[in-house]
């Protein structure tokens, strides 16, 4: 489930069992939840998850162990191409990169799982608060009556882009 979800009919697991079948090498064997074994190899799920955040949509231990040794098998690329993403206003700067993904289902199988909708996020409304801690280059023009130089002031400020929207604080001494 999730964003990440599994959309081939066949899980990882028996992927794995299917391409060390065809490439001669020894079955899978299962040695514990989190465990595999594979001829003289050992896979342990600890050595590929260590120091990754996982979230919740991440799917069973076996399985996710199935998926990293299929990719330390290197059958195929990551990807299959990777394009450059600039912006006009800086445009010898890469901002990003685009990476295309093609997956290849068997009809024999059956379909396969629900197409994945691309969108932009929505975005989310937000309040922006700032505390002015200090002012500097200030004329201080008054006197307190303790003595102290001091002045009417306000601070104004507004975000780059969004110059229409500006929004300043009380007049502070």
């Amino acid at each position: 489930s999730g964003p990440n979800q599994w959309r081939d009919n066949v899980l990882p697991r028996k992927i794995l069992y299917d391409v060390c079948k065809r490439n001669n090498l020894p079955a899978p064997v299962i040695t514990g939840a989190d465990t595999m074994k594979i001829g003289d190899n050992i896979f342990r799920l600890a050595d590929f998850e260590q120091g990754k955040h996982l979230t919740i949509h991440v799917g069973i231990p076996i399985e996710r162990l199935a998926l990293y040794v299929l990719h330390k098998l290197s059958l195929c690329p990551e990807h299959v191409e990777t394009r450059p993403l600039y912006n006009l206003l800086q445009p010898e700067i890469e901002q990003g990169r685009l990476e295309l993904f093609v997956d290849i289902f068997p009809k024999s199988q059956g379909p396969p799982g629900l197409p994945l909708a691309i969108q932009p996020r929505q975005p989310k409304p937000f309040v922006l608060r700032c505390i002015v801690w200090n002012t500097s280059d200030v004329i201080l023009q008054d006197v307190s009556i303790m003595g102290e130089k001091m002045s009417d002031i306000y601070v104004k400020g507004w975000l780059s882009g969004l110059e229409d929207d500006t929004q300043k604080t009380d007049i502070h001494y």
